[in-house]
């Protein structure tokens, strides 16, 4: 009798240890089947982050192929005004004829220039964001890189 109780309990104990390991087995699977889920998940993910990529950097190629609305020169259609800023421009730009200009008053000229068309434009609500800090950023505003587009436009108007 002692032996069918020994087989009996050592029986027992082995199917207490079979139903631990068939637990921690479905929880393995569930915690694998999650991992997949997941896994999936982020790969879709990321393949659309990667195609949305591709789009924009195609589109920012073909944006600096094309000229900027600062660089192409104003027609006579456009306004009066424009067509006479161009001649302003050069005028302000040319050294005079009597003393030459050191080499390094060149570089300052063309800021200059650039500062003064800079000047000339407001910013206003077709400004993109990034340009608009930009803008706060060369005026020497500061603090400037967590403010919304219309505080942007307050602070610089």
């Amino acid at each position: 009798m002692p032996a069918k109780k020994k087989s009996a309990a050592a029986e027992k104990e082995l199917k207490a240890t079979v139903k631990k390991l068939r637990s921690k087995l479905e929880r393995a699977e569930a915690r694998t089947k999650r991992w997949k889920d997941k896994a999936r998940t982020l790969e879709k993910s990321m393949a659309e982050s990667e195609a949305q990529r591709k789009k924009l950097t195609k589109r920012n190629k073909r944006l600096a192929k094309e000229p900027s609305p600062e660089q192409v020169p104003a027609t006579a259609t456009d306004a009066p005004e424009a067509a006479i800023l161009p001649e302003l421009e050069q005028a302000d730009s040319t050294p005079p004829e009597s003393e030459p200009e050191p080499a390094s008053a060149a570089p300052r000229a063309r800021r200059r220039a650039a500062s003064s068309a800079a000047a000339r434009e407001t910013p206003d609500a077709s400004w993109s964001v990034v340009r608009l800090r930009a803008e706060a950023r060369s005026r020497g505003l500061s603090g400037m890189s967590n403010k919304s587009k219309a505080d942007l436009l307050e602070a610089l108007s």
